[in-house]
């Protein structure tokens, strides 16, 4: 079994990822580290994530990840991830395994062509909840015009989740953050049965550690009513896919 999780950045992905890894599904070999922004770690294997931030600097100028619209991957892209996939494969030895990084979400068609039966885990976050905890992770929490494109580029990362997921139900997993951390021991025993994996809610209750999930400050300040009107929309349909 190979698991992706995708989502928006800032939705829960380090903390998802870091559990599965914990769980017995290897997030990867060499690991992505910043203790700054994550004190336990993004667990996002480094060629993946090297892969997809090639990718974006590529077809965008040198962008890292605030993406508001849609781009057609390159043919040395999907040489190197079918490279990157059978790699893994071999060397997982049968077991399951899989990797995160929030960039996936853009690439969620291209991995599913090379990967048929992949399974998507993707957490969902409010977006001005998200778009808070951006700004203040760049020091921009007083600009109107960073709240606006992070909103746009949350709008895009979900609205892609949300495509893929309807395309692809059984394959696609879409988990309410908010519903995992108030009640694990309902969530991840579903999430364990659409894997077929033991996730264990005493496991996740071991791992998190509540003070690192940001908590709003004054949520609507500075924020374009209209578009966090329309992300507000996307989140809502994730959550009628969430369990």
């Amino acid at each position: 079994m190979i698991v992706a999780v995708a989502g928006m950045h800032r939705s829960g992905t380090s903390l998802l990822a870091g559990y599965l890894d914990r769980s017995g599904i290897r997030m990867g070999r060499e690991l992505y580290v910043d203790r700054t922004t994550n004190p336990y770690g993004h667990f996002e294997d480094l060629d993946f994530l090297s892969l997809q931030r090639e990718e974006i600097a590529r077809a965008f100028g040198g962008e890292d990840y605030v993406v508001t619209g849609r781009f057609t991957p390159s043919d040395r892209f999907r040489q190197r991830a079918g490279q990157l996939l059978r790699a893994r494969e071999e060397a997982g030895g049968g077991q399951p395994w899989g990797w995160k990084d929030p960039r996936t979400t853009l690439f969620l068609d291209h991995w599913r062509s090379l990967a048929p039966d992949l399974q998507v885990v993707a957490p969902v976050r409010p977006p001005r909840l998200v778009t808070n905890s951006l700004c203040a992770r760049l020091g921009a929490y007083y600009s109107a015009r960073k709240k606006d494109l992070f909103l746009r580029t949350y709008t895009h990362y979900n609205s892609e989740l949300l495509r893929h997921a309807l395309v692809h139900p059984g394959r696609t997993h879409v988990i309410a953050l908010d519903r995992l951390l108030a009640e694990p021991r309902r969530v991840l025993p579903r999430l364990g049965e659409v894997l077929n994996h033991p996730c264990s809610a005493e496991a996740f209750e071991d791992f998190y550690d509540a003070k690192v999930i940001s908590r709003p400050r004054r949520a609507l300040l500075l924020f374009n009513r209209t578009a966090l009107r329309v992300a507000e929309g996307v989140y809502l349909r994730l959550l009628e896919l969430a369990p």
